[in-house]
């Protein structure tokens, strides 16, 4: 079975703070940066810098996310 690469949407997460939720590996794309806040299932925080034009692959991962600024992300699930 190959690589499915599921669209789950645009969308913009300025002033937007969600519960914690889990995803498979994603591939990300930024189209604004800024910096966002992921809070993981133990408590600990990072702040993480997002640059405009940037491609990310990320692990499966379960996390809360808030963005410290008016960020936008373009976020596909790779399901396999």
């Amino acid at each position: 079975m190959g690589t499915f690469i599921a669209f789950f949407g645009g969308f913009d997460i300025d002033l937007r703070r969600d519960a914690i939720w889990a995803h498979p590996a994603t591939a990300v794309y930024v189209l604004k940066g800024g910096n966002v806040k992921y809070t993981l299932p133990d408590g600990s925080t990072k702040i993480v810098e997002l640059k405009t034009g940037e491609a990310l692959i990320r692990a499966p991962v379960a996390h809360a996310d808030e963005a410290l600024d008016d960020v936008e992300t373009i976020l596909m699930e790779i399901k396999q």
